[in-house]
């Protein structure tokens, strides 16, 4: 289909090594379903390890998942989306329970992975700091409605806008039915709505490959 996706909490066979993890998802791609788990270690090494390269875990190929730290997790993960080949990448609060370094070194690594493979990537967060600082695009939700978006590094004023019709501003935006009914005209304009003249206007057509899209999902 091409699609890949990573989950919130990392999903990897704790049980297997890395690299059996990836040749695993290797396997599965290429429709060998019987006798999957036997054949791993055997099948597909090189191509598992060249993964483990460019999610820069080849030096923990033979440790088990069960032991990684949860950042590593995470990376492991990534290679697993990325054995299908994906056009798309889907990333579920990647950086959820994460610390602040491991966070950016991950999706550092997502955004290097999706322009050198030529990958739109769409991400669901929370966290502005990580929003603002890999997306290149955003959008922002309120119960699977589209309230605002546009491009993530052009304005300034962005950051403040989708911070407050999201969840980190969101009481102080205020709590009328809908999120936009107390934010500013600032706020509106610096987020633009979904109609306006922003790029969000050409989402029809969907993210240029390598384009890194994150969705904002307002709390409360």
């Amino acid at each position: 289909m091409g699609v890949g996706r990573t989950f919130q909490v990392a999903a990897t066979f704790a049980s297997m090594t890395v690299r059996e993890n990836v040749q695993l998802a290797l396997l599965a791609h290429a429709g060998a379903n019987s006798g999957i788990g036997a054949r791993a270690a055997d099948c597909m090494r090189v191509e598992a390890d060249a993964l483990l390269e460019r999610v820069r875990m080849t030096r923990l190929a033979d440790h088990g998942c069960a032991t990684l730290a949860y950042g590593d997790a995470k990376r492991v993960e990534l290679a697993l989306a990325l054995a299908g080949k994906p056009r798309l990448l889907l990333m579920d609060e990647p950086t959820a329970g994460m610390s602040p370094r491991s966070r950016d070194r991950l999706m550092q690594l997502a955004a290097e992975v999706a322009r050198s493979g030529q990958i739109a990537v769409l991400f669901t967060e929370h966290d502005m700091d990580v929003v603002f600082g890999h997306a290149d695009r955003i959008i922002v939700l309120d119960r699977g409605r589209i309230i605002a978006g546009g491009n993530a590094r052009r304005d300034p004023r962005q950051r403040r806008g989708a911070g407050r019709l999201s969840g980190r501003g969101a009481r102080r935006v205020g709590s009328g039915s809908h999120p936009e009914s107390r934010a500013s005209p600032s706020d509106r304009s610096a987020i633009r709505s979904p109609g306006s003249s922003s790029p969000m206007a050409s989402r029809r057509h969907g993210p240029p490959a390598s384009h890194v899209v994150a969705v904002c999902t307002r709390s409360g």
